[in-house]
This record gives C-alpha cells, structure tokens and sequence, in this order.
C-alpha cells in the first residue's frame, strides 16, 4: 500500500455529523486518497462499518471520543443488530432499516437490543424497530425548487400537442423529487446513515430518497433544459462538497457508500453548467478538486482504480478498473449478499473477496450485469476488479480531455498539455487492447493478460464515440457494427445481449446509455451516425411517451424490445419517478424538438 499524504486542518464535520470541531485527517485536494486510510481516520473499516464493536457497555473506552460516523455503524453498517434485523427479513428490502433514523442514541438502542432473547423472532425484531426507529427518509423533507417554471421554454415552443403535454408533465415531476437535508439530520448525525448535503437537490425517486453520484449529471442535464441553473449549480456544488470532505465522490449520499464511489461524472457535471453560463470563477473553485478526483481514480495498488499495461511499441499507459475495499456484506443489501456468499462453492474464507467483488460491480453502477461475472451469469463469480471496462476507460478519456478544456479556461496551458497527452496515451491503448477489427467495436480487457472478453455485446462497445476515444475509422465502422446489432429494438438500445437475471443485462434498456449511444453517434460528424443517433432517439422517447400515457409513470428502466413497457430483474423491486430518466428526455427533447415524432 503506497503512503499518502494527508494534512491535519480543523474541520466541523457537516457531512459526517461531528458536533464538535475537532483535529481530523483530511486529504488533501492535491493529493490522491487512499480509501482504507480515509475510513480508519474515521473510525470505520474499509466497509464503511465500525472498526470494533463493544455495545453493552456505554462507557467502555470503545464510544469514548467515537466520531458521530463511528457511533452511527455501530447499528447500520455492522453488529449484531443489523444482522438480526437484516437476517431477519424484518423488511422486504434490505435499504429500509439502514435509512431509518433512531429515534434514540445508538449506544441506547445497542443496550437495549441486547436486552432481547437471543432467539428473538422476526415479530419481535419488528416491534424493536418500530419502537427505536423512525421512517426511512424521515432526516429529508420536501423541497420545491425556486426556479421553477410551469412552461420553460425549450419544452414551451414544442409543437406537437402530444410532446409537448408529456415535456411539461415531466418539468412538474421536478418538483415532486425536490428534497433538502432536515435540521434533525445536521443536528444528531450519529441517529442516521444520511450525508448532509449543503445545498437541496433532486433524488432519483422511489427508494432512493438520497443523491447518486452518476445519476446526478443527468438530472443536471435535465434541469438545465428546463431553465433551472439555480438547481442544477446546487446539485453541483454538493458533488463537489463530498469530493472536498471525502477525496472523491461516494457511490450515494449515505455513509454505508463510503467504501465506493460511481463512474467519475462530475467533470462533465461542471462542463455542463459552463454550457449553459460561463463562469470563470466557479471553474478555478472546481478545477483542484476534480484534479484531486482524477488523482483518486488514477491511483495504483492493491485497491487502486489505475493499471499499468504495456503496449506492443514498448510504451506503458494506465488503464483503468472498477474496485473497492469492501470485505463485508453491503448493509443495505446485507441479506441479497449473504446469500451470495453463502453458495456452496464459495469456501468461507473466500467471502470477503466475493463481497469485495459485488461492492465493485455497484461502483459500476452497472449492478449488476453478465459483464462481470466470470461465467457471464453467477454473482458470487464476480471478477469486477479484473476487468478493464470499455465504458469506464471511455470516461477516464473524457475526463482527460475535460479537465484539459477546464484547465485551458483557467489559462494553466502546461496542465491542459499534460491532460491532453494522458487522453492521447489512454487512446492508444484503448485501440490496441480493446478495438476488435472483426466485431467493429471495442471490448472489455483481462488487466492480467490484456486479452479481450469474449462476451456477448453490450452497449458499453460503443461508448468511446460518445468520449471522442475513435479516429474516423472506428467512428464508421462502429456506427455500421451498432446499425446491425440485435442490441437495436423497438424501445430502445438493449444493454446486453445476455438472457440472465441481472438488471444491466437483456432485455432492460436505461436512459443514461440511450444518451451517451446518442450523443456518441452525433460526435462522429457522419450522416449515418446522425441518421442512427435520431433513430435511437425516437424510438427511447416514443417508448417513454407510450409508458407515461398508460401509467403516468416514468420508469428507472425499460424493455427495449417491448415498447412502452418498464424493466425488470434485478434484487430489488422496479422503480418509477425517475431522475435520471426524465432528465435524459427532457435534454433529448430540447436537442431535437419536434423531430422526435417521424
């Protein structure tokens, strides 16, 4: 493990709830973080869970001088309550008692619970919880944005009745999604797992009640088709607030994330309200901190996101993976990863590493799909940690060439050289290891072996055209490869063409790839990739517009080869609000307008 340097500053802490102000490790914007340093400054193990536990005695030197963050796992991230209830089945979802506030200290409710007969059955557990906890989501309250509008006018001149009723129906659900961190949050942060956030912001819905790290840029890009800067800067601003207090941005806003993070958006996040409104000031406050972030996600070792792989002409590039920390259960899927580990070719000791590999398929946010799976379908074979992903590489490279436009506007032009010949590099090596001339379209990478995946395609092949990771021949013969692919169905772009259980995998489509697909196949500068990009886009918003005229709903994810009709699989019930879905229609009704309708 390479040591990090890390400087001492005081520092009150909203986010993680210290009522006091106290002398605590903080990265510096600078420097890359390491995560396992990060959680033991803390007080917490690399799960985001409590280091010790010692719950029956309240002034036993282990709560003596706890952190609120430290105090807070004891009851939702580890221990034997969480496992009782957890195990329990005490709710049908696994999230519910982990976003449930106490009502008391978690040093009480420790004392109390252990009060309870060993063989406490599943009614008893109940009656505990609703005596010592409130309601999931009690530490957020509704917030209506200030800067709303009924009728923005990008969805106000729409011409077509039935686009236009559906575009101003979607400009309302803003307001319902609206929520703001609660006094009581800030005020007993050790009751809750929630990470007060500084500014309101906008929850993707359903039982996601809190922020999400990549969800949010397209939210962003939804608000800002609808007028609302305001909001959207807002949401920025508490992206970069987590980036400051923790040395990247959590997988979401609650402590049991602490372990991950999300595919590195926020760049494009910033870029985004710079289209909107230039602001030089606001990008010289973003621009250490997104440094600070690449410096995370170009970090080597053990459990760093970076690898160094060689190329045919002897040059070394990085490339880049998803892995985490983790060695336990995630709590708020504690009893889905149980199960998991507890397969019967999974020897014991093997469980941490299984975990480990579930955490990094969720800092994905592809959780899960076939994609990760060593026989393309099996959870607890999970390979997440060796895998170079297309997509994420394809991110890596777009966060390069940001960060060279952003430091270009600061005039830094020697840091905007050095992050255009990193994206120069990554280029090189994207080509070489994960261009396939026979498929027409880029494949995950084996790190060890720097051999592609033979798995069956997926959207993220086609990813690099919406970085700009191409030249103009892959551009051409990509967008012919997508054209031809059963990857291309009524209601959108499937994102996998492998039959399993997962929710990233056939027949679901999610809004976020749509736009990425769409964006790409304009970025190629081609007729036909324009023709394929409005093709796309027509038929994910037609789907959409067919969902939302039956239920009124608008739905996490959708069956691409069944228009009009929302997706299923994965381990937790289908969602409908939702942010990042009305977000990506809505920009995809302010980019083409009436067009959508043929």
């Amino acid at each position: 493990m390479r040591t990090r340097l890390f400087f001492y500053c005081t520092y009150v802490t909203v986010v993680l709830g210290v009522r006091r102000t106290s002398a605590v490790p903080v990265p510096s914007p600078t420097a890359a973080v390491n995560r396992r340093n990060l959680m033991c400054a803390l007080g917490l193990a690399s799960s985001g869970c409590l280091l010790s536990y010692e719950p029956l005695q309240l002034s036993s030197p282990a709560w003596q001088g706890m952190s609120a963050a430290s105090r807070a796992s004891a009851v939702f991230c580890n221990g034997p309550l969480l496992d009782a209830v957890q195990r329990a089945g005490v709710f049908g979802d696994c999230k519910v008692f982990v976003d449930s506030p106490l009502k008391v200290d978690p040093e009480e409710a420790l004392r109390r619970f252990a009060l309870l007969p060993a063989d406490a059955t599943p009614a008893m557990l109940r009656a505990f919880v609703h005596e010592h906890f409130e309601r999931p989501g009690a530490d957020l309250v509704p917030w209506a944005p200030v800067d709303y509008t009924e009728a923005p006018l990008a969805l106000a001149r729409l011409k077509n009745d039935g686009l236009r009723e559906w575009a101003l129906a979607l400009n309302r659900f803003w307001s319902q999604l609206g929520r703001a961190t609660s006094a009581e949050a800030a005020n007993s942060p050790e009751r809750r797992t929630l990470l007060p956030l500084p500014h309101p912001f906008v929850v993707p819905g359903g039982r996601f009640v809190e922020t999400y790290y990549w969800d949010s840029f397209w939210i962003i890009k939804g608000l800002l088709t609808c007028g609302m800067r305001e909001t959207a800067k807002g949401m920025v601003l508490n992206l970069l607030h987590q980036l400051e207090s923790f040395g990247f941005v959590p997988n979401g806003g609650r402590l049991y994330y602490l372990n991950r993070s999300q595919p590195p958006m926020l760049s494009d996040c910033v870029l985004a309200l710079m289209d909107d409104a230039f602001d030089l000031e606001f990008v010289r406050h973003a621009l250490p901190l997104l440094r600070a972030e690449y410096a995370f996600w170009m970090d080597t070792g053990d459990d760093g996101h970076a690898v160094r792989v060689q190329l045919m002409s002897g040059e070394s590039a990085t490339l880049n993976r998803y892995v985490t920390s983790a060695d336990s259960p995630r709590p708020e899927s504690y009893l889905e990863d149980m199960r998991t580990a507890s397969h019967a070719s999974v020897a014991e000791g093997d469980r941490p590493r299984v975990w480990s590999e579930i955490a990094a398929a969720a800092e994905s946010g592809w959780d899960f799909s076939s994609r990760w799976m060593e026989d393309g379908a099996s959870l607890h074979r999970a390979r997440t940690s060796e895998i170079l992903p297309v997509d994420l590489n394809a991110i890596m490279y777009r966060f390069e060439t940001n960060l060279q436009q952003l430091s270009a506007m600061t005039g830094d032009s020697a840091a905007a050289m050095g992050f255009a010949a990193a994206a120069r590099t990554r280029e090189r090596a994207m080509s070489e290891l994960m261009w396939s001339e026979s498929r027409r379209q880029w494949l995950d990478v084996h790190w060890e072996s720097s051999t592609r995946v033979d798995s069956p395609p997926s959207v993220s092949n086609w990813l690099p055209l919406w970085a700009g990771a191409f030249n103009d021949r892959q551009a051409r013969l990509a967008t012919q490869s997508l054209r031809h692919s059963p990857l291309l169905q009524s209601g959108g772009v499937a994102t996998t063409l492998a039959r399993t259980e997962h929710q990233w995998d056939w027949p679901n489509a999610w809004a976020p790839l749509q736009e990425m697909l769409i964006e790409g196949l304009e970025r190629t500068g081609h007729r036909e990739g324009h023709e394929l990009a409005l093709r796309i886009a027509r038929a994910w918003t037609a789907s959409n517009l067919a969902a939302w005229r039956r239920t009124h709903y608008m739905y996490e994810k959708y069956s691409a080869p069944e228009a009009g009709v929302g997706g299923g699989g994965g381990e937790y019930t289908p969602q409908v609000g939702f942010g990042w879905s009305n977000g990506v229609a809505l920009s995809l009704l302010g980019i083409y307008g009436d067009a959508l309708v043929e």
